[in-house]
């Protein structure tokens, strides 16, 4: 990249640096907010109970990964007395990025294990390839990928946003 000076000469390349950080600064800046803005880390926690008692849990949460993805969890159980005969856990997971066109998921896993039948089931989404593989009991498919296409928990964090911009 050549910067030039008001006069027309160029730059010297620690003038060039020196102009070059802020911009960077300011563009990595300006990215953070935008996707702090949209898309905030949490955990929320919901309860099952059935007359009064509480027979379930899931736990949410949604955080930031260091290389600017997004992962999305849910892992629900049963609780009190129902947990010692129902040992099932199932751990849903969503990887995804943001892009200015919104969420863009990247794969999707279901694990259900601790009970009789363990089970894993991912989808991976190729853009590039415009491609979505959907793997269970070792057996794959694969579907055309539409636009906009968000996998089951991924849909959610569009809604919430979709929900925060007063869209009915």
């Amino acid at each position: 990249m050549n910067f030039l000076h008001h006069s027309g000469r160029p730059l010297s390349i620690a003038a060039k640096h020196s102009i070059r950080w802020p911009l960077l600064l300011i563009g990595l800046l300006f990215h953070s907010t935008l996707v702090a803005e949209t898309v905030p880390a949490f955990t929320a926690r919901y309860t099952l109970s059935r007359s009064g008692i509480t027979v379930g849990e899931t736990i949410r949460t949604l955080s930031p990964a260091p290389n600017g993805e997004f992962i999305y969890q849910s892992v629900a159980h049963a609780t009190g007395l129902l947990a010692r005969f129902l040992k099932d856990e199932i751990v849903e997971r969503s990887r995804w990025v943001y892009r200015n066109d919104g969420i863009r998921p990247l794969n999707f896993i279901t694990q259900r294990h601790g009970g009789r039948k363990e089970r894993i089931t991912r989808q991976v989404f190729d853009w590039e390839k415009r491609i979505a593989t959907n793997t269970r009991d070792g057996n794959s498919s694969q579907i055309p990928l539409a636009p906009n296409t968000q996998d089951k928990l991924s849909y959610q964090i569009l809604l919430m946003q979709d929900l925060k911009k007063g869209m009915k």
